[in-house]
């Protein structure tokens, strides 16, 4: 059952729930009021006030952050902070206390000794890429390759000249205009290139090849039939569905070689 109270802050009537009120809960009509009501509290018991050391504007501390925040806002911290190091503390312009030094050998050996054991030195390798036959050095614990990710792309791509997408065989042919438009990259549709050759001339955008006997892997030129449009290919097939028409009647518009 609802209970009608009053908000804290504003006064404010609103309803809530006896479960509530017995957890402490139900004293705010709105989170406004309740961050309102939460942050008067908190300023009013623990929290003091302190200038900003930069623009001298008052601003509230929480009592976590009691001599610890001296500036009023990032804008007036970051001003406090220009020209000092993060490092060492040098100002910016100073000259570097070991600029033009360099080390003796007898440093650098005790230099090596002192590490030795610490850390365990990476062993590399130097290695040719096989694909553009660069030299590039890696981990002796990591077999590689290939010099970078896009000889190791190519590199793979070699290996298989042919490949099956959504039904259709693709060949390798990174020199043909079409490709990698309907598959990966530098791969064409087989049928595409067949028909190419027999017609001795590109195939247009708006050209459709079909499959006569519905084999999308048999890439025969005695059964690839070349649609001069999309909308010539779907009339086929819906003849083809109403019956008007079957798929053995088509042959192949192909010439010969």
């Amino acid at each position: 059952m609802d209970i009608i109270k009053s908000c804290s802050v504003c006064n404010t009537k609103f309803s809530t729930t006896q479960n509530r009120i017995d957890e402490g809960r139900g004293k705010y009509c709105s989170k406004k009021c309740y961050w309102k009501g939460k942050s008067g509290s908190i300023r009013d018991k623990k929290g003091i006030y302190e200038s900003c050391k930069i623009c001298g504007k008052q601003f509230y501390v929480f009592p976590y952050l009691v001599g610890k925040q001296k500036c009023c806002s990032s804008e007036c911290f970051h001003k406090s902070r220009i020209g000092i190091s993060l490092n060492c503390g040098i100002k910016k312009g100073d000259t570097a206390w070991n600029k033009g030094k360099s080390l003796s050998e007898e440093h650098k050996r005790k230099l090596s000794e002192s590490h030795m054991g610490k850390t365990r030195p990476k062993k590399r390798l130097l290695n040719t890429c096989i694909v553009c036959k660069k030299e590039f050095i890696h981990h002796l614990s990591k077999s590689r390759k290939y010099c970078s990710g896009e000889c190791y792309a190519n590199g793979k791509i070699n290996k298989s000249k042919i490949r099956i997408e959504c039904g259709y065989r693709f060949i390798y042919m990174p020199d043909h205009p079409f490709a990698g438009k309907q598959s990966r990259k530098n791969y064409v549709q087989e049928h595409r290139v067949v028909c190419e050759k027999h017609l001795k001339r590109s195939i247009f955008e708006h050209e459709i090849i079909h499959h006569i006997d519905g084999d999308k892997l048999n890439n025969s030129p005695e059964n690839l039939y070349v649609f001069n449009s999309n909308g010539e290919h779907l009339a086929f097939h819906s003849k083809v569905s109403r019956g008007e028409s079957n798929l053995s009647d088509l042959k192949s518009n192909l010439p010969n070689l």
